[in-house]
């Protein structure tokens, strides 16, 4: 009788030969493809109540003719679901409804647009189509296919975004000096953040605003002075400028590339003393900000003041006309203080 050794080369090479067998024989269960797998890889089959409801979207196939819609089924769909052969991408079949509300896959479609879960479907020009909206913005893939009722082929897809440029656009209106086109402009945008930076777009408006805002002033028209500038701070890019709490805040914002802060405090302070002149509450809550951006800013101590005494709170007016007469003292401008100054003084 032949016998194999311990350590014989044929024994080892047999054991060898058994290790494949044996892991495929104990992983097969764990990689076994679903029918659920095999639908979404074929594009043919039932669509199970599991995969409707893992489904990362389902689209109406909108305007689809009658004669392009199969034996069987009532509408056709686009079914967006996670695709297992390819971990973290997405599968599109194009699926069709029964009378019964079942859904079954027509075909898989070829497809490399990204999914956001933001969709829509239709037919136009002879083909499907799913337009596909990136996330926080207009940008939109739109891919289409053929289909003659069996059969769907790949005819291509286009990306595309409604608002790209719409940033050079604002800066060419506030360019022009069109300010109501602007803030128009501004309005309109979806989803600002990701199109528009505010530390740019903020100051360009508020620095046109006040432009105009001025020369409403200069023509004895305080109330338009005033319309202006809230109309600039209405819009979310104009809107943070003040809420800045401290000089050191405003020097770290980024505001200061495009508006340097003397620029800046002037507009606030301006702004809030067009609001002290029609008497606007506003006022108060605006020019007591400056005052504490800028504690060496006299005529912000003065407004301030006529402010808060237009307000009825004539002890807390009194003080700022006191701190304003002291600094227009100490800088040798003393003959430039309004008689009512000393008048209201004491409270």
């Amino acid at each position: 009788m032949f016998m194999l050794s311990r350590k014989s080369p044929m024994r080892r090479t047999a054991r060898a030969a058994l290790i494949p067998l044996i892991l495929a024989a104990v992983l097969h269960p764990l990689f076994a493809e679903t029918q659920d797998d095999k639908v979404v890889r074929t594009g043919a089959g039932q669509i199970g109540q599991k995969m409707i409801d893992g489904a990362s979207g389902v689209f109406d196939i909108m305007y689809i003719p009658a004669e392009l819609i199969p034996p069987g089924c009532t509408e056709l769909f686009f079914f967006v679901t996670a695709d297992p052969g390819s971990p973290g991408s997405q599968a599109v079949l194009l699926t069709g409804s029964t009378a019964k509300g079942d859904m079954k896959a027509l075909a898989r479609l070829a497809y490399t647009g990204g999914f956001e879960g933001k969709g829509l479907g239709y037919y136009s020009d002879g083909a499907v189509v799913l337009s596909m909206e990136y996330p926080y913005s207009t940008a939109f893939v739109e891919t289409r296919w053929s289909w003659d009722g069996k059969t769907a082929k790949l005819l291509g897809s286009r990306e595309s975004d409604p608002q790209k440029g719409v940033a050079d656009a604002i800066r060419a209106l506030v360019k022009k000096g069109d300010l109501e086109a602007a803030l128009e402009a501004v309005h309109a945008v979806m989803y600002p953040e990701s199109y528009l930076d505010s530390r740019e777009i903020g100051p360009l408006l508020a620095q046109l605003g006040y432009k105009k805002a001025m020369t409403e002033y200069r023509a004895g028209k305080a109330d338009r002075a005033a319309r202006i500038m809230s109309d600039v701070f209405l819009t979310d890019q104009a809107a943070g400028l003040l809420d800045v709490e401290s000089r050191e805040e405003y020097a770290a914002s980024g505001y200061p590339r495009f508006l340097p802060f003397e620029e800046f405090i002037a507009i606030q302070n301006d702004y809030g003393f067009f609001l002290e002149q029609i008497a606007d509450p506003r006022a108060v809550e605006l020019l007591s900000r400056t005052v504490v951006l800028d504690p060496g800013r006299a005529a912000a101590f003065l407004n301030l003041a006529d402010a808060l005494w237009k307000a009825g709170k004539h002890v807390e007016a009194a003080a700022d006309y006191r701190e304003y007469a002291r600094m227009m003292k100490a800088k040798g401008y003393e003959k430039q203080i309004p008689s009512r100054v000393a008048e209201r003084s004491s409270g």
